[in-house]
């Protein structure tokens, strides 16, 4: 399967590039435009009136949305919807046949990978249902009459969805869901826009599947395959990082912030010195106002940090491809990025490279992404505050080079 990777910064004009590609195209082929959130559907729909785009709704008619997208595909329109409904499809929810006739075109990557949430005790009783292939490491269920707690399983399993990582001696340390890769290879052709591609979850996945890689870059807002240079100068130098060494300590040790760090410090004084830095940061750093405040951290840990002065300017780690928080003007991300141990295991065990420059690249790319949902967009000066230095150090060292 090949992917073609449109790989470029916020601002050069990725999605505007794609717009005109398919405005341009006077054919009758089809596509499928997936977008991390509703706004963005909306845009779609208006840039490309030529196209009918249509985005799939529940109501009593057309059935759930995976159900009216399923509905939309079978008549050939074109279709733009969300992240979170394309993550539903599977063979049981559309004939991949149908794909065939579409281009779909990834606006971000999407979680294409992650760690089925099941305890040891849950997981050794499971584990007698499952045959996990020598070659694959897909799990297969082997208890066709089985009806019970397992049931949700028994039916990932058998959608050929989830794999399984192994010790030396075949026992399963875990399972892990993947998005089916044969819903990706029915489609004529994919595009993936994005930054930093080759720091992210989706490169490592397609790799795992043996996919190959077409480079495309953007010109005057149109896709051209002639590499080109794309210059970061005078963006990267609106952003001023905060180097206040009080504020800063917190996040010395090279898994500070980390998301083990916060299970272990959870009830900590950490966390109200957290609050303060943040607050303190926001006030004394800073001369935005109140609605300019953008903070985050991992989810779980949202209500041990946030405190009255910025409790509502909160937003999700992982943030992409917005433009939501674009008069944001000053950001504190309080996270040091790392792969979850059992998803970097499952690649490594299946010789799928995921070592400290990989994992470097991974951290660097979801700061970059999360950074560029603010008031940068606008060529509007922020201020950032990144106490992680492991974090921080991989971001400063990003802003001298101008061209990446």
């Amino acid at each position: 399967m090949k992917v073609n990777v449109v790989d470029a910064g916020c601002g050069i004009g990725k999605t505007t590039a794609l717009i005109n590609k398919m405005n341009e195209d006077t054919s009758e082929q089809k596509y499928l435009f997936v977008t991390p959130f509703l706004s963005e559907v909306e845009r779609i729909k208006k840039a490309c009136p030529n196209k009918n785009f249509v985005s799939p709704t529940p109501n009593d008619k057309k059935g759930t949305k995976i159900e009216h997208l399923t509905s939309l595909i079978r008549e050939g329109k074109n279709v733009v919807t969300t992240h979170a409904l394309f993550k539903k499809i599977d063979e049981e929810a559309i004939s991949i046949e149908l794909l065939q006739n579409y281009i779909l075109v990834m606006d971000e990557v999407a979680d294409v990978v992650d760690e089925l949430p099941i305890s040891k005790s849950d997981l050794k009783l499971l584990s007698n249902k499952i045959t996990v292939h020598p070659r694959t490491h897909m799990a297969e269920w082997n208890d066709e009459h089985y009806q019970g707690a397992f049931d949700e399983y028994k039916k990932m399993i058998k959608m050929n969805n989830v794999f399984a990582y192994v010790d030396k001696d075949n026992t399963i340390i875990s399972l892990m869901w993947m998005f089916p890769y044969k819903v990706f290879k029915s489609f004529k052709e994919i595009y993936v826009l994005t930054y930093m591609f080759d720091g992210q979850i989706q490169k490592r996945y397609f790799d795992y599947f043996g996919a190959t890689y077409t480079q495309w870059y953007v010109k005057n807002y149109r896709l051209t395959p002639t590499p080109q240079v794309y210059d970061y100068t005078k963006a990267k130098s609106l952003i001023r990082v905060c180097s206040d060494t009080s504020l800063n300590e917190i996040g010395n040790k090279n898994t500070s912030l980390s998301l083990s760090w916060f299970s272990r410090k959870r009830r900590s004084y950490e966390m109200i010195k957290l609050q303060n830095n943040i607050y303190n940061f926001f006030r004394s750093h800073t001369k935005a106002n109140s609605k300019e405040l953008l903070w985050t951290t991992f989810k779980e840990y949202r209500g041990a940090i946030k405190r009255k002065g910025f409790t509502k300017s909160f937003a999700p780690i992982n943030s992409r491809a917005t433009n939501e928080y674009s008069h944001k003007r000053a950001i504190a991300y309080i996270g040091n990025r790392y792969f979850k141990p059992t998803i970097k295991n499952f690649f490594t065990f299946n010789n799928i490279a995921v070592g400290k420059e990989f994992e470097d690249k991974f951290a660097l790319s979801e700061l970059v992404q999360f950074i560029y949902r603010s008031a940068i967009r606008n060529n509007k000066p922020i201020d950032v505050y990144i106490p992680s230095k492991r974090m921080r150090t991989l971001f400063l060292e990003w802003l001298k080079k101008p061209n990446d």
